[in-house]
């Protein structure tokens, strides 16, 4: 998808992706703290700890984020020196300066 020809469909496709991939594990995993969400029926449905569930869905939203950082943006040639986007585990065989 990201060697599409159309402008408008390949940022279409990098925002979507970008955004499922953080949405649902920051509103299971952070979202809880700030306005609740949809933990409650979770937890009360598996018999789980909210905060083991917050942790789990933590550990997704950190894997993710590195998705993101590491796959995502050099497919579609974003480049970024925010530090919430640098890669916390560099890629084998590539420098940090890549």
């Amino acid at each position: 998808m990201a060697s599409l020809k159309n402008n408008f469909l390949r940022s279409y496709v990098y925002y979507l992706t970008f955004l499922l991939l953080l949405i649902d594990a920051f509103n299971l995993s952070i979202g809880p703290f700030i306005y609740g969400g949809d933990i409650g029926g979770i937890t009360a449905g598996f018999g789980l700890n909210q905060y083991l569930v917050q942790a789990i869905f933590l550990i997704i939203l950190f894997l993710n984020r590195e998705l993101i950082v590491q796959k995502l943006f050099p497919a579609f040639g974003v480049k970024t020196g925010h530090f919430l986007f640098q890669p916390l585990f560099f890629r084998r065989g590539k420098s940090s300066e890549d």
